[in-house]
């Protein structure tokens, strides 16, 4: 079966709890035709091995001092990073 122009991500942490239910959900789309692509995180890329994007991660945003300002910095510099990637490869859909 051909597959379908319908591009679909699945955004997961990098914890197999998360990565291993995203897995599931893409054999179900090859099943049906559809594309589908890893969004995940460092630790993620340890497991997938396939069709990722590794998006850049942050710490928490509400930490004291610098490392509170690199954390929303890469906060931002992720979203703008997903926003890209999801333009660039026309993404339809993001299940997370």
């Amino acid at each position: 079966m051909k597959k379908t122009n319908f591009k679909v991500a699945l955004a997961c942490g990098g914890t197999g709890g998360h990565i291993f239910p995203a897995m599931a959900v893409k054999d179900e789309f090859d099943k049906l035709s559809i594309n589908s692509v890893f969004i995940t995180d460092i630790r993620g890329i340890k497991i997938l091995k396939f069709q990722i994007m590794k998006i850049v991660n942050s710490g928490s945003p509400s930490a004291k001092g610098i490392k509170k300002v690199t954390n929303v910095l890469r906060i931002i510099h992720g979203v703008f990073q997903s926003l890209f990637f999801l333009s660039n490869r026309k993404i339809k859909l993001v299940i997370g």
